[in-house]
């Protein structure tokens, strides 16, 4: 009688970690939603703060991607909002959004296009200090 009672106590508790911990699953989805709503910028956070919230994304992550698959209806939404956000500019804005995007995306290639605009911004400088030292010569 008091095993029985004692497995149906177990069970309780079970039921209720698997009920905190859904729900915690629930919460770390709409962080992350709430996060990329929010401008990215430097908040001054400590070291804890950040260590938690690793520990955190990592206790947690990898549940609510088996929960809500490999697409979640947040990010769905951002996708969306990103796409439509997209469609409402004209063909240059849009052209220039996707270069930029294209370009920022990989380390190689911005290290490639810092080189490329220092080489040529180096350029025009001994083009212009050439031009002005010659002039200066026939003065």
């Amino acid at each position: 009688q008091d095993r029985d009672r004692l497995r149906a106590a177990v069970d309780q508790e079970r039921k209720r970690a698997d009920t905190f911990r859904a729900d915690n699953v629930k919460l770390m989805e709409r962080a992350r939603f709430l996060q990329s709503l929010q401008p990215k910028q430097g908040r001054g956070r400590g070291t804890r703060d950040v260590n938690a919230d690793a520990d955190l994304e990592s206790r947690y992550g990898t549940e609510s991607q088996e929960e809500f698959g490999p697409v979640s209806a947040y990010d769905k939404f951002r996708e969306d909002e990103k796409a439509r956000r997209l469609a409402g500019l004209n063909a240059g804005e849009r052209v220039l959004v996707l270069s930029s995007s294209l370009l920022l995306s990989s380390r190689v290639a911005r290290v490639f296009a810092l080189g490329y605009l220092g080489a040529m911004h180096l350029l025009v400088f001994l083009v212009l200090f050439r031009l002005a030292h010659e002039a200066h010569k026939q003065c």
